[in-house]
This record gives C-alpha cells, structure tokens and sequence, in this order.
C-alpha cells in the first residue's frame, strides 16, 4: 500500500476513499484479492509448498495464508491442491 500512495499525489484517506467509490472495496481489499487468485493458480499449476506459494503469492508466511483462506471460508491451502493433483 505504501508504494501506492507513493504513486498518487493524494493522502491515504482520500485515496481510500475514490477508490472505495469507484471499485466498491477497499485498496487492501482488492490486493488480498489478487493475492489470493494467484495463491490458488499457484497451488492449483504447481507443486510448490505452501510456504513458498504464499511467498510468491505476496503472504509474509504460509500460516498467513492458512488464515487468508479461513477468512474467506475456503477450505485450507492443503485441502484445495488435493484434488488438483489427484
């Protein structure tokens, strides 16, 4: 988020608050949900561990992409790739 508001010459709040507006969710919001897209294409096309799917994924860990996926009452990153490498 911070390279955003880098990007854009306007405070946080105000950035927020557009983009709010103008996409129906939050900045963060919207980068957890791309993170998670590439999380799943990650573990759905490759035999990575969870771990460095969540590194690749933009996750500090894989613990933290265990709760990212509980978040969205998904089951866990372990169960998903279980039937894709059936």
């Amino acid at each position: 988020m911070q390279e955003v508001l880098q990007a854009v010459p306007m405070s946080r709040t105000a950035f927020e608050r557009k983009f709010r507006r103008h996409f129906g969710c939050s900045p963060y919001g919207e980068i957890l949900k791309v993170r998670l897209q590439h999380a799943h294409q990650l573990l759905s096309t490759t035999r990575l561990s969870i771990a460095e799917v969540a590194e690749r994924a933009g996750f500090s860990s894989g613990e933290y992409l265990c709760v990212a996926f509980k978040n969205q009452a998904w089951p866990s990153p372990k169960t998903f790739r279980a039937p894709a490498r059936g």
